[in-house]
């Protein structure tokens, strides 16, 4: 059976790459870390591509990720 991403794993995702960080997003969402940890975490298993770099002060986007994040925001 196919990966299908499900909307709050991209809502998930978009917002942890505008907030840089798992507990930014976490705020704006009114979500625990812990959820937004697991979303994020299907959606890279799911599309087999690591879409954040972790580190100790928030997460950057990798080149899979900025690609991702082209196709979830519409075009200005």
């Amino acid at each position: 059976m196919a990966f299908q991403i499900k909307f709050h794993q991209i809502r998930a995702f978009v917002e942890v790459a505008r907030e840089g960080s798992i507990r930014g997003a976490s705020r704006a969402l009114a979500v625990s870390q812990p959820a937004l940890t697991k979303a994020i975490k299907e959606l890279e298993e799911g599309l087999s591509a690591q879409l954040f770099v972790r580190r100790s002060q928030g997460v950057a986007l990798t080149d899979n990720g900025e690609s991702f994040l082209s196709t979830c925001e519409p075009d200005p």
